[in-house]
């Protein structure tokens, strides 16, 4: 008759046995389990090598011997048991010193390299083919920024906005905008295209005054005293005055017959070189006044105008359809080249104030009173 197997109702259920009363022995061939309790102490007969994985602690009091490879994610204790591993030695070994390798069991612990954990510090140079990444570097006391340092990117003898400039060959930069500074000092011979102080900027140290000089410039050679001094005095006044101010001149012009002159020697006067014949004006482009205490010259010419406006306690003398005119300030004008269309003599004379005309034919009038005496009164030459 077969043997029956032992099944339980359920899986997991009931037990051979209690905790507190045991079989004294199970003798089977196989005893297949999930898990085995206790420390397996009176286990005997087990004779094959265990090959499987297991989770958890594991204590062994004895030694624990592998003919292969012994893989763990860390070993504990201080080693000093362990055979079979090559030897490997540092020298100069120290806190905080970086080891290089010097062979494949030797390595040197750097002292010009060193790691605290946070800052890593370098001797000596540093050479590298890479990028070196850095929010800023600091060099002896000089703390240089990351936005120090773009303003040197893409820098080149050609001026960049935001970037440093670098001179060329020749020491020269090109492009270079609008400068602010304080005094330029010249050592040689400056060329601007254009010198202008405008806004609130100036020449000269005086806040008060923009757009002037505030001090005085000079202009030309000091080893042969010529040159030109400009300076401010008063209000709105600019000085233009020779720097030999007791014979000097100012020439207005190039060459000798075309130059204006303004001597300092003599008071101040305003001449035309020798040869030349300057003017004020052309028929076209003329002065809109001229005002002088008395007034020189070899001929006046005055072209044609309109009756002028009178001026109180002052005089006008103009031309007027090809003739001269005098205008006094009561509004009397009065012609001074006297001879009509027929170019005969005569007076004529008109208040522009009144608009009352006087005109006497003064030929007519003494060819008439010749007729009446019997004498002669015009001659002609």
């Amino acid at each position: 008759m077969a043997t029956k197997n032992i099944v339980p109702r359920a899986n997991n259920e009931g037990e051979l046995g209690t905790s507190s009363k045991k079989w004294n022995k199970v003798n089977a061939t196989t005893i297949t389990a999930t898990n085995f309790v206790g420390n397996g102490s009176s286990i005997t007969g087990v004779t094959a090598e265990w090959d499987g994985s297991h989770t958890g602690n594991a204590t062994i009091a004895g030694n624990l011997s592998a003919s292969i490879n012994i893989s763990a994610s860390g070993f504990y204790g201080d080693g000093s048991n362990l055979t079979g591993l090559s030897s490997y030695s540092v020298a100069n070994d120290a806190n905080n010193r970086v080891v290089t390798a010097t062979g494949a069991t030797n390595g040197n612990a750097e002292a010009n390299l060193t790691f605290d954990g946070s800052t890593l510090t370098v001797t000596g140079d540093t050479t590298t083919t890479g990028v070196v990444t850095a929010a800023g570097f600091t060099i002896g006391s000089a703390v240089i920024t990351e936005g120090e340092l773009e303003r040197m990117d893409g820098a080149s003898t050609t001026v960049v906005a935001n970037k440093v400039v670098i001179a060329d060959g020749s020491k020269n930069v090109a492009t270079l905008g609008t400068v602010g500074c304080g005094a330029i000092t010249s050592t040689g011979t400056s060329t601007f295209q254009n010198l202008n102080a405008s806004g609130s900027n100036k020449f000269g140290s005086d806040s008060t005054h923009y757009h002037q000089f505030s001090g005085s410039v000079s202009i030309g050679n000091s080893e042969n005293n010529a040159g030109l001094n400009i300076y401010s005095h008063g209000t709105n006044q600019v000085f233009l005055q020779p720097k030999d101010t007791t014979n000097g001149r100012i020439n207005i012009g190039s060459g000798l017959n075309q130059t204006l002159l303004i001597s300092a020697k003599f008071a101040g006067s305003m001449y035309p070189a020798t040869g030349t014949s300057y003017q004020f004006g052309t028929t076209n482009n003329k002065w809109g006044s001229i005002c002088t205490n008395q007034l020189t010259a070899s001929a006046v010419t005055m072209v044609d105008t309109t009756t002028p406006a009178t001026l109180a306690d002052a005089a006008y003398i103009y031309a007027k359809s090809g003739e001269m005119f005098v205008l006094d300030d009561s509004g009397n004008e009065t012609q001074i080249s006297p001879h009509d269309d027929n170019g005969e003599w005569q007076y004529f004379s008109k208040n522009t104030k009144t608009g009352k005309v006087v005109r006497i034919r003064m030929e007519k009038m003494i060819k008439r009173l010749e007729e009446i005496t019997g004498e002669s009164f015009i001659e002609e030459i």
